[in-house]
């Protein structure tokens, strides 16, 4: 059996994986917003912080976008039709999302007056979340949380993500997408080799932003050779061993991007499909993953040490979940209703 042969239909299974991913982050973010930058979950303690919760949910994201964006760009082939669906999808749950963090957390978390605040120079800067550009702080927020001063550290995806969406549709206008996969996925795995083995603290960095690069084009590459590639159980046991093996050798970078493709995929199209109620937990995903950061910063402010770790996970998780039903809701439905 081949990969193609299981993905014409849409998957339950991997709509309810974002769900699951959007929690993971949480649960990775209650670690260092709760105890402090130093303390982190305990796989990333394991592994030296070559891996953790959070680098496995973003895995799960850039992987689930880099298949079926690909296939939605190479079965509508409209370069109009693509960049609207990728911006409706992108844009409107961010700025309602940058437009509500100011306004709450300017009333409820800064220790600056409200005429101050929203007279300061920062305040505004924040906007420019809205288009992309990372602006971690607001004047007078989080001042005294034990993981001061930022806002929504969460952000720093979407610009790459962003920028994985338009390098895809410039390979695949120039026809260098299908005719040059292997080669450019090659080249891209030689280079985050190459970063991962030079321990300079510039390319630890990179490493963070090249992964899910390398995730959301290897899992669009297998989209492109999804007749070609065999999925079975031999081959699921083969990755999920090497998996584990990296991992014990605390080599989690390579552990992701060598395994977790193929591990979600066929996790996602291959296995028995969960019921549809639960796969639609998956389309709160995104707005959970829009608020966990500020809402899990907001309980640090009055819950720390202890069991503030669980309590943080807990609460954010709910709150979470009912605003990505109301990003879902309220935003997602009635901005897809509009004519493209």
């Amino acid at each position: 059996m081949y990969l193609g042969e299981y993905t014409n239909k849409r998957s339950n299974n991997l709509s309810f994986l974002k769900f699951i991913a959007a929690l993971l982050v949480i649960l990775c973010h209650a670690f260092p917003l709760s105890m402090g930058k130093q303390n982190t979950d305990f796989i990333s303690q394991y592994t030296h912080g070559s891996m953790s919760f959070g680098s496995i949910a973003v895995g799960v994201f850039f992987i689930s976008s880099g298949y079926l964006v690909t296939k939605s760009i190479i079965k509508h082939k409209s370069t109009k039709q693509y960049l609207i669906a990728r911006i409706k999808r992108i844009f409107p749950p961010l700025i309602v999302t940058v437009l509500l963090s100011i306004l709450i957390l300017g009333f409820f978390a800064s220790n600056l007056s409200i005429i101050s605040y929203f007279k300061n120079r920062q305040t505004w800067l924040y906007l420019l979340n809205m288009l992309l550009i990372p602006v971690h702080n607001l004047p007078g927020v989080f001042e005294n949380n034990i993981y001061k001063s930022v806002v929504n550290g969460a952000l720093w995806t979407l610009p790459v993500e962003f920028a994985c969406y338009i390098l895809l549709l410039i390979l695949y206008k120039t026809r260098l997408l299908e005719r040059y996969t292997r080669v450019l996925i090659t080249l891209l795995f030689i280079s985050y080799v190459g970063i991962f083995m030079v321990n300079i603290p510039i390319f630890i960095v990179l490493r963070n932003f090249i992964e899910p690069v390398y995730l959301f084009f290897i899992a669009s590459a297998m989209y492109i050779y999804k007749d070609k590639i065999k999925i079975n159980q031999k081959y699921l046991y083969m990755f999920t061993m090497i998996f584990i093996i990296l991992f014990i050798l605390k080599k989690g970078h390579l552990a992701n991007v060598i395994c977790l493709p193929y591990i979600i995929l066929y996790i996602s199209f291959c296995l028995p499909q969960i019921h549809s109620k639960l796969a639609s937990l998956g389309n709160y995903s995104y707005g959970m993953y829009l608020i966990g950061f500020p809402t899990q910063q907001v309980i640090a402010m009055y819950i720390r040490g202890g069991h503030a770790i669980v309590i943080n996970f807990l609460i954010t998780s709910i709150i979470a979940t009912l605003y990505g039903v109301f990003i879902y809701y309220c935003i997602d439905l009635n901005i897809n209703k509009i004519k493209r």
